[in-house]
């Protein structure tokens, strides 16, 4: 199997790979491990992946991430882990991720905290999906180390509040799904100087007005405000 690209191992049970297991795969880019009963991850494990670009442990039952891992995966660049609702994120989880790394997904893991500090290691990241988890607010500058990022996705995440400048630095923002959040206003300035964004989502939330200013609205090609109790002054 040495020249194999892409591996998919899911729904087989898999509680455990011993260390050294790829080793030899010298020139797999993908590789798939979801819907297993990984719990424990260890750097070992995936050693000799030096091409891999792209790994999926969706739907197992990963309780932390060793930071050494990623050094085993310099060429990484896409990251899914939903589905894991014990999972911890670290101030120092992604303190070794790849400088290519660009695709982040982390839905459904149960997180209470953004990790905001986690994403200063992630510079290049263009699109990141934390839907389905549970904190509430969005603090301000929550974003601002992810300056190439352009699909926000915290869809169905309970927030409740959003803080002035909450998405400020996203300078390449194209599209944000915030929709079935708890939100009943938006502060006019949480969007300020994020002048590329063109799609939103904002359905299901307790909005009953949004700002004239919250947004460039000419440049707006597709928004969904469905859901919610709206006011109308027009």
């Amino acid at each position: 199997l040495a020249e194999l690209r892409k591996l998919v191992v899911m729904n087989s049970q898999v509680g455990h790979i011993i260390d050294d297991a790829f080793e030899k795969l010298e020139k797999l880019t993908i590789l798939d491990l979801s819907s297993n009963k990984l719990s424990a991850l260890r750097s070992e494990m995936f050693l000799g992946l030096t091409t891999l670009t792209k790994l999926t442990l969706e739907n197992n039952q990963i309780e932390s991430i060793p930071p050494e891992m990623f050094t085993m995966l310099p060429m990484l660049e896409h990251l899914n882990l939903d589905f894991n609702d014990q999972l911890t994120l670290t101030e120092t989880t992604f303190e070794k991720i790849s400088a290519n790394f660009i695709d982040f997904s982390c839905s459904n893991c149960n997180i209470q905290v953004l990790p905001t500090s986690s994403f200063a290691y992630m510079p290049a990241l263009q699109t990141l999906r934390l839907n389905m988890n549970s904190f509430s607010r969005l603090e301000k500058k929550a974003f601002s180390s992810l300056p190439h990022l352009n699909i926000l996705e915290v869809d169905g995440c309970s927030i409740e509040h959003i803080e002035k400048e909450s998405f400020a630095g996203l300078d390449n923002l194209k599209e944000l799904k915030l929709g079935h959040n708890q939100l009943s206003e938006i502060p006019s300035d949480a969007f300020e100087n994020v002048i590329t964004l063109n799609k939103i989502d904002l359905q299901h939330n307790k909005l009953t007005n949004i700002p004239s200013n919250l947004l460039p609205w000419e440049n707006v090609v597709s928004i969904d405000l469905s859901g919610n109790n709206w006011i109308c002054d027009c």
